[in-house]
């Protein structure tokens, strides 16, 4: 029992957890590597289609250590879209969240139309927006935000309907007026609920700026990528999609940081997850 116990401990250790993860990457990419090229039934995978790691990580290097000027001025433009786009989805979504909880009759009259407009796919709103605000940073930066926005709106508004009863209860107990209420408790209550929301609005904020500079670009990463599609430029439009890939995580995991830091209080899901 002993010994099963610390196997099992071993197991959920933090630094076998990474390692764990780099196994599966370093796995990825040897089937990666041995795919490229080759005959698997019956259907050949030629190297135009997937190209080899080496192809895209010598193409990534130049991008990175020879190219950084030109590769930083397309991450500076996705960068400012991504956090424009996210700021002002962010800060919309919280208050109109906090509007819609505090007047049903408002909440009545604007969410139906807010459900229609979030039912409508990102995708087929950026030919629309694009027309109305131009081919410049100023369309990219309204689909970011209406990617940050809605996922910030609904889990706002879930994490401040869905409150402990008990809580409040033990709030009116202690004579407690409508604003200490919400500012010591039903606030404080949804925000891991908010945070989440908060999360995944970055990473719809990150592809709506990607969507949009996909149809009409001069600049970013996704016009970039659009670029050496158009030219069969293969291996540089997977460091390309390498390079957004690790921008996200980066970003993904800064987000889930101030979570951990701001939201100290919260059970971890996450741990929880892993522990099972």
């Amino acid at each position: 029992m002993a010994a099963r116990g610390s196997r099992r401990g071993l197991l959920y250790h933090p630094g076998m957890r990474w390692t764990l993860s780099a196994l599966v990457f370093v796995g990825a990419v040897a089937l990666w590597h041995w795919a490229s090229g080759r005959t698997i039934l019956g259907l050949h995978i030629h190297e135009i289609i997937l190209p080899p790691p080496r192809d895209v990580a010598e193409v990534l290097w130049t991008l990175v250590v020879d190219d950084t000027g030109f590769l930083l001025e397309q991450l500076q433009v996705t960068l400012l879209e991504i956090f424009a786009g996210f700021g002002i989805g962010t800060a919309l979504g919280l208050g109109l969240g906090l509007l819609l909880i505090a007047s049903p009759l408002i909440r009545k009259m604007i969410y139906p139309y807010i459900v229609i407009l979030h039912s409508m796919p990102g995708v087929v709103i950026a030919p629309i927006i694009i027309a109305w605000f131009g081919f410049g940073i100023e369309s990219k930066i309204v689909q970011s935000t209406l990617g940050a926005f809605f996922p910030v709106l609904i889990n706002t508004m879930v994490g401040l309907t869905l409150v402990d009863e008990h809580g409040l209860r033990l709030m009116e107990s202690l004579t407690a007026n409508r604003r200490q209420v919400f500012l010591k408790y039903r606030f404080p209550s949804a925000l891991p609920a908010i945070f989440t929301g908060i999360r995944i609005g970055l990473t719809f904020a990150m592809i709506g700026a990607i969507i949009s500079e996909f149809l009409a670009a001069e600049t970013g990463l996704g016009q970039l990528i659009q670029r050496y599609h158009y030219e069969l430029k293969i291996p540089e439009m997977y460091a390309c999609i390498v390079l957004i890939s690790v921008l996200g995580i980066v970003l993904f995991f800064l987000v889930e940081w101030l979570d951990r830091k701001l939201i100290f209080w919260r059970d971890d899901p996450e741990r929880r997850l892993w522990q099972q």
